[in-house]
């Protein structure tokens, strides 16, 4: 009985999580994430999908948010209405 090689599934994983299109989920779950009421502008979404692709890390991003003024202003209005 032959048997099916079986494709090397590291490889595999790699190539999806570092396609553009995954790179464009994780940036659209940080902007959700710490910009809920600011969606991200299609200039900066390229800028920070592009970041990610070229080797940032995700907790790299996320500190890039965080100390947005984007982040501060919804921070902001977030405490007013809260008040």
């Amino acid at each position: 009985m032959r048997s099916t090689p079986v494709a090397d599934p590291y490889p595999v994983a790699q190539g999806i999580e570092g396609s553009q299109e995954y790179k464009g989920v994780e940036v659209e779950g940080l902007y959700e994430r710490f910009l809920p009421s600011a969606p991200a502008d299609p200039a900066g979404f390229g800028r920070r999908r592009q970041f990610l692709l070229n080797g940032g890390s995700i907790e790299q991003l996320e500190a890039i948010l965080i100390g947005s003024t984007e982040y501060f202003q919804n921070r902001a209005a977030a405490r007013t209405t809260a008040s």
